[in-house]
C-alpha cells in the first residue's frame, strides 16, 4: 500500500482525510484489552520490555509485552496520534498531531505525567535525548507548508527553541543518538526524501541522505550509531555512522516507523497491513522477521512505534 505524505493544508480535518487513506477500510473502534489467562506468568511492569504503537485514525495508542500478541493496555482520548518515544525513566511521549501537543504517560500506564505544548505546530514524531531534552518533529507549522523541530529543555512543557531549515519539506521522522546528534527525515517531493543531520542538535542541517523515493517515514539509531531509515515504498535502509549505506531490507507491504530494542537486539516496524513486525537485527546485515503483533488493532494501521526495554533481563 502506497503511503502519501503530501500535506499542504494545516487544518486537522485535511490531515484526517490524508492519513486515513492508509486505513480507508479499517474500522475506527478502539482495541479490546484482554486480560492474560490466569496461568500466564507476568513479570512486574518495571522489568517488562514494552512495545508501544499509535493508531492515527483510531485516536489510540496501545502497548504489548515483548513476545505476547495481546494488547496489555491502551491510551485513548488522543487526537490523531502518530510518532511515539520513551525516556530513560520509561515515560511515553506521544506526538498528538490533532491536538498540537505531546502528552507524556508513565510506563505501562494511562497516568498522565505532563503535557508538552506544541501550539502552532502539527507534531508527527518525538524522541527524547539521554539528557532529557525532547525533540518533536512537526510535519507542518501553522500558516506554513513546511515543518520544523520543537525543542524542549529537560523538564519543560513549553518550547525552548525551534529548529528550522531551508531544506525542510514535511518532516516525518526524527532520531537522536548518545552524542546528541539529531537526524530529521522528511519528504520534499523534489525529487523525493532527504535526511538531515544537526550536529549537537544545532545549526543548519547537513544533508546526509538525499534523493530517496518519496514516502520517507521513520528513522532510528542502533547501539553502534548505525542508522535505519524507513521508506514506505522501498523498505528499510541501513547506514553506517558516516552515512554510507551498508544494507537494506525489502519492503514487506508498506512499513512506516521503526524502533530498536537495544537490549534484545531486535528492530520493530509498523506496517500498513495492520500489524507491528519484530525482526532479529544484525548491524548492517538488516532484519530477519521473527513475529508480529496485531491483536487488538482491529485492522487499524499502527503508525509510530517505540520500545521500552526495561532494566534488562
Amino acid at each position: 500500500m502506497r503511503i502519501e505524505r503530501t500535506l499542504v493544508a494545516v487544518a486537522a480535518s485535511a490531515a484526517i482525510s490524508f492519513f486515513a487513506g492508509c486505513a480507508a477500510n479499517a474500522p475506527s473502534t478502539n482495541p479490546v484489552i484482554a486480560r492474560p489467562p490466569a496461568g500466564d506468568q507476568v513479570k512486574p511492569v518495571a522489568s517488562q520490555t514494552l512495545i508501544y504503537a499509535c493508531e492515527f485514525t483510531a485516536n489510540t495508542c496501545v502497548w504489548y509485552v515483548h513476545g505476547v500478541n495481546r494488547v496489555a493496555g491502551s491510551i485513548t482520548g488522543l487526537s490523531l496520534p502518530n510518532g511515539v518515544g520513551v525516556d530513560s525513566a520509561g515515560n511515553v511521549y506521544i506526538a498528538n498531531f490533532g491536538a498540537q501537543n505531546v502528552p507524556v504517560y508513565a510506563k505501562g500506564s494511562t497516568k498522565l505525567v505532563r503535557t508538552l505544548d506544541d501550539s502552532g505546530h502539527f507534531p508527527i514524531d518525538v524522541k527524547v535525548d539521554s539528557d532529557g531534552t525532547v525533540y518533536v518533529a512537526n510535519n507542518q507549522d501553522a500558516n506554513s507548508a513546511s515543518g520544523s523541530v520543537s525543542v524542549y529543555a529537560p523538564g519543560n512543557t513549553s518550547i525552548s527553541r525551534v529548529i528550522k531549515d531551508p531544506t525542510f519539506g514535511n518532516p516525518t521522522g526524527i532520531a537522536v543518538d548518545e552524542h546528541h546528534e539529531l537526524i530529521v527525515c522528511f519528504d520534499d517531493n523534489a525529487p523525493g526524501g532527504d535526511c538531515d543531520e544537526f550536529v549537537h542538535a544545532r545549526g543548519p542541517g547537513l544533508i546526509e541522505i538525499s534523493d530517496f523515493p518519496a514516502s520517507m517515514e521513520g528513522v532510528a539509531f542502533d547501539n553502534a550509531g548505525n542508522i535505519a531509515v524507513q521508506n514506505a515504498n522501498s523498505g528499510t535502509f541501513y547506514f553506517q555512522p558516516n552515512f554510507s549505506m551498508c544494507s537494506a531490507d525489502q519492503t514487506n507491504g508498506s512499513e512506516m516507523y521503526i524502533a530498536f530494542d537495544r537490549s534484545n537486539g531486535d528492530i520493530y516496524k509498523t506496517n500498513a497491513g495492520g500489524f507491528i513486525e519484530e525482526n532479529a537485527y544484525s548491524a548492517c546485515n538488516g532484519g530477519t522477521p521473527e513475529r508480529k503483533y496485531d491483536a487488538g488493532l482491529n485492522g487499524n494501521v499502527p503508525y509510530g512505534v517505540a520500545v521500552d526495554p526495561g532494566p534488562g533481563p
